[in-house]
């Protein structure tokens, strides 16, 4: 059942008036009810699963955030640790020289 259409010609020259007399009688079926169970399951529907979708799409940004966020962490472990390790090794290469300048080197002598 194709829906009637007003031509170019008479959209542009009816008025508004007449163009809703026109839609009245030539394309809405009053006695065919608008809101059925189907339209009403079927929005229900839909609206659940546009508000399934956003909900995954904020759980995606929060997981990349807490990813990024990690990977800053550890990066910044990563760096906290190569210091640390920097700064041991200086200290025990100084404390090497404390000691080789207090002991006397060893001899083959004495073992």
């Amino acid at each position: 059942m194709a829906i009637e259409q007003l031509t170019e010609e008479q959209i542009r020259t009816l008025t508004v008036a007449e163009k809703d007399r026109w839609w009245l009688e030539n394309v809405y079926q009053g006695d065919v009810p608008q809101m059925t169970v189907r339209v009403v399951v079927m929005g229900f529907l839909l609206g659940e699963l546009k508000h399934l979708d956003d909900r995954v799409r904020q759980v995606q940004r929060k997981l990349a955030q807490h990813e990024a966020g990690a990977e800053r962490l550890a990066d910044a472990e990563v760096s906290f640790r190569r210091r640390n390790l920097e700064r041991l090794e200086d200290g025990c290469a100084k404390l090497l020289k404390q000691v080789d300048a207090i002991l006397p080197p060893a001899s083959a002598e004495n073992p």
